[in-house]
């Protein structure tokens, strides 16, 4: 008995213009509207600022900059920082909005098809969801987007 269930997660989503992505939910600390974002000179490209959250210096990342996917696209107003902490360090991720927090279940996401006609690089991919109203949803590996020059 229990080995018959389905192993769920979480995951958050987020769009990048109008293309839907999603993060564990495990790995995100907070969702912030964007504040202001302090620029560091000499930071990787991808790497806007920081900023000052409830005292603690955060760098701020630009997910569209990381992905390659230009700067069009996305409501000023929307934008949102997803704080996330891998290895305990705060990083501010700005996407162009948040829509919602969903289940999947572990079947309903498969692998990174080797072929992904896709701008991002297909290592920042863990894997490509399928929600039930058809549309797919590329779940985001962070520990990729976030390595090198980020910690």
């Amino acid at each position: 008995m229990g080995d018959e269930a389905v192993e769920e997660i979480q995951v958050v989503v987020f769009s990048l213009n109008d293309s839907l992505y999603g993060v564990d939910v495990r790995q995100v600390r907070e969702i912030t509207p964007m504040g202001q974002v302090t620029p560091v000179p000499g930071a990787p490209y991808f790497v806007d600022g920081v900023t000052n959250l409830r005292g603690q210096v955060t760098t701020v990342i630009d997910l569209k900059k990381r992905f390659g996917l230009g700067e069009e696209g996305g409501n000023g107003k929307e934008k949102r920082m997803i704080i996330v902490e891998p290895k305990g360090i705060p990083v501010g991720m700005i996407v162009d909005s948040v829509t919602e927090v969903l289940r999947l279940e572990s079947n309903a996401v498969e692998g990174t098809p080797d072929v992904l006609e896709s701008s991002i690089d297909t290592r920042y991919i863990k894997g490509i969801g399928k929600l039930g109203d058809g549309r797919l949803l590329i779940i985001v590996d962070l520990e990729e987007i976030l390595s090198g020059e980020v910690m």
